[in-house]
């Protein structure tokens, strides 16, 4: 079989099975062109020796010009593999981590490092981490240190509710009495904290970790939702309704969660009505971003099939007497 014929179908298989990759699967498009390159240039270098210094054979014009067609062909791959090649390399080299630099008596010093998928997050991304960070640590007013930045103090278990805004009406005694009924539960990366459509008597807070929500809409999809890390909480609509939860959850990190059972709560929420009031406040503004959820992830579908229907009808020239 003529190694040209080998090389075009080669080429068709490449840019077929590449697009039929998620762009989010870095690693499985780079390995997937790299197989591919790999043999297109042992192809290429079968029929003309070398793509650098290429040798056509002048009475086989029909043949020389489509050896030619291919030559550019694998250059343009090539240029393509060397920019997945520096892509990879820069992700790899940009992770997000953070570093210990300097340790004294009473404290740490960490660099943080991150990466976003273009410029245009960068800024929001280091606002949600700055945001995260100061969920569970507090900054010294007034105090600065030789380098001119301030202090940050992470605070321990028993100050949670300090920093919970949902309990900041409650006095020292009514802190101190929920501190004594909190339930500690320890989980690890990949465990499902809860799960949707399960009734949860209880609200818990997020002390550390970061968990993903989902939410299984009407045409049966599991989406993401949005993700909680410290400071957040879940459970309140349950805890005030009785209904089940409305999404699932499952830990991307290891982390602590530091719940409260409904019974512990009850004596509270009702000698204090504005704390019930800020729950259910909390609630209504949850269950309004979960019903625009919802539609938003319908409607989508419904653009693309009108859109789809409009393009068929102006292909196909149809009028709308042809649909009845």
């Amino acid at each position: 079989m003529d190694l040209s014929l080998v090389l075009g179908f080669a080429i068709i298989a490449d840019l077929v099975i590449s697009s039929l990759i998620s762009k989010r699967r870095r690693g499985a498009r780079f390995v997937c062109v790299s197989i591919f390159f790999a043999l297109e240039t042992v192809l290429i270098v079968a029929l003309v020796r070398s793509p650098l210094h290429p040798i056509f054979r002048l009475k086989e014009l029909p043949r020389e010009f489509w050896l030619q067609i291919l030559t550019c062909f694998w250059w343009v791959f090539a240029a393509r593999e060397l920019i997945f090649f520096l892509g990879i390399a820069t992700a790899l080299g940009r992770t997000t981590s953070s570093a210990a630099t300097e340790f004294m008596a009473d404290r740490l010093t960490y660099d943080i490092y991150f990466s976003t998928a273009s410029i245009d997050s960068a800024g929001e991304a280091r606002s949600q981490l700055i945001t995260q960070l100061y969920k569970r640590a507090r900054p010294v007013v007034g105090r600065k240190e030789s380098t001119g930045s301030s202090p940050l103090f992470l605070f321990a278990e028993n100050e949670l509710f300090e920093h919970a805004p949902l309990l900041e009406p409650l006095s020292d005694a009514e802190k101190a009495h929920l501190n004594a009924k909190i339930i500690r539960r320890h989980f690890q990366a990949g465990e499902q904290l809860l799960a949707q459509g399960t009734k949860i008597e209880s609200v818990h807070f997020v002390f550390s970790g970061i968990l993903q929500v989902t939410r299984k809409v009407q045409d049966g999809r599991v989406l993401n939702v949005r993700r909680l890390g410290p400071g957040d909480s879940f459970g309140e609509i349950s805890l005030l309704t009785g209904e089940p939860a409305d999404v699932t959850l499952t830990a991307l990190t290891s982390g602590l969660l530091l719940g409260l059972h409904s019974e512990d709560l009850k004596p509270v929420l009702e000698s204090r009505p504005e704390l019930a009031e800020s729950l259910s406040h909390s609630a209504v503004k949850l269950q309004q971003f979960i019903s625009m959820f919802d539609r938003s992830a319908i409607q989508p579908v419904e653009i693309e099939q009108r859109d789809l229907l409009s393009r068929i009808k102006s292909f196909f020239r149809l009028t709308v007497e042809d649909f009845r």
